[in-house]
């Protein structure tokens, strides 16, 4: 089994962090704020040198801007009984 692979941006967890994470449901494994991301693109399960072809487009590519992003809520991902985690859906920035 391959694993699944993504692009994505670092993002600082800030002042609105701890607040969002405070109602996530019991039983959900939190990850460390220093692993907090922005997916930009899931490749899924494929194989190393196409995720590493990829992650070169994006770097190779025209320059990234600086975008103003708000958060609206949370959003379950994977198997709806139980998910494998949480996404913070934005609501403007998308």
């Amino acid at each position: 089994m391959r694993p699944n692979w993504f692009i994505a941006i670092p993002v600082p967890a800030l002042s609105w962090f701890s607040p969002l994470v405070a109602h996530v449901p019991r039983g959900i494994r939190r990850f460390h704020p220093e692993d907090l991301h922005l997916t930009v693109a899931f490749l899924g399960p494929v194989r190393q040198e196409d995720a590493l072809t990829a992650w070169a487009r994006v770097e190779n590519g025209p320059d990234h801007r600086t975008i103003d992003a708000r958060l609206a809520s949370l959003r379950p991902m994977g198997n709806r009984r139980r998910p494998s985690a949480f996404a913070a859906i934005l609501a403007e920035g998308r």
